[in-house]
């Protein structure tokens, strides 16, 4: 969620514009230039960082097969005129998986745009590996450009029902009209019960302090589940649910930041 601020000065001129691309930086719910292609549960949880290990925010570990397609919107943090939107496909069998997002951030001033690819692999029942490439585009103060971008992950389970991942964001170190592209790691944890779902995770980035998050989701009936989330640095609380109707699960969320306000956000999927 730091991404833009690497190329921020580069591609400010007026004040409006460099106003709105800090906005951004601190918003999970519209980090659309990372293709963490956020949806509602992951927003619920404060796990925005836990999406590149889809085996720890977003269970994509692979066993029958099936294809899933999620839809989301939202708007930022309240920003008025900025709106997010993500979509993402994804099919798993018995030994891997494929996915592809699109997203984007944006409003008249400035548009966040991202494309990514992405396979999965799983060599055994208690392992898979994940890499991903993204393409990324920026708009802004009469800027048009692109770059390219390679995520890394693995994750395992390590003690029956505790899952642990680590993932590298631009491991390739892609740069933006001239400046590096910031490389990020994460750690992430996910704990299941019976009837709840524990994770937690950690962002670490060069120059900053690392971010950690903690989230929870009860099944509270077949059809219902609520979802909570705490953010530490940016401080940020949230809470969610999520209702499955006629086989299509519709989730919301929203998140609390003390400067930026409130973020929601609106998720449709549904599996085949």
């Amino acid at each position: 969620m730091r991404l833009v601020n690497a190329v921020k000065r580069r591609l400010t001129t007026r004040a409006v514009v460099a106003g709105l691309l800090m906005a951004a930086a601190c918003s999970p719910a519209g980090a659309a230039f990372e293709l963490r292609a956020v949806d509602a549960r992951a927003v619920a949880l404060c796990a925005e960082a836990l999406t590149p290990l889809r085996g720890i925010a977003l269970p994509e570990r692979p066993g029958g097969t099936e294809w899933q397609v999620a839809v989301s919107s939202g708007g930022p943090h309240g920003l008025s005129g900025v709106s997010a939107q993500a979509v993402r496909v994804a099919g798993s069998g018995q030994r891997g998986g494929l996915r592809a997002a699109l997203g984007r951030l944006g409003s008249p001033l400035y548009e966040e745009r991202s494309i990514g690819l992405g396979v999965s692999w799983s060599p055994d029942s208690e392992t898979w590996l994940l890499c991903d490439v993204r393409g990324l585009n920026l708009r802004a103060a009469g800027h048009d450009v692109w770059t390219g971008a390679i995520d890394i992950a693995v994750c395992t389970v390590v003690l029956g029902r505790l899952a642990a991942g680590v993932s590298i964001e631009n491991a390739g170190r892609s740069r933006l009209l001239s400046s590096d592209l910031p490389v990020v790691h994460v750690l992430g944890f996910r704990l299941c019960t019976d009837r709840a779902t524990f994770v937690a995770g950690t962002e670490i980035e060069a120059g900053f302090d690392p971010a950690t998050s903690l989230g929870c989701e009860v099944v509270v009936t077949d059809r219902l589940t609520g979802r909570f989330g705490l953010g530490f640095d940016p401080a940020r609380a949230a809470a969610g649910f999520g209702v499955v109707v006629a086989g299509t699960d519709v989730d919301a969320a929203w998140q609390w930041h003390p400067l930026l306000g409130v973020s929601t956000r609106v998720s449709v999927s549904r599996s085949f």
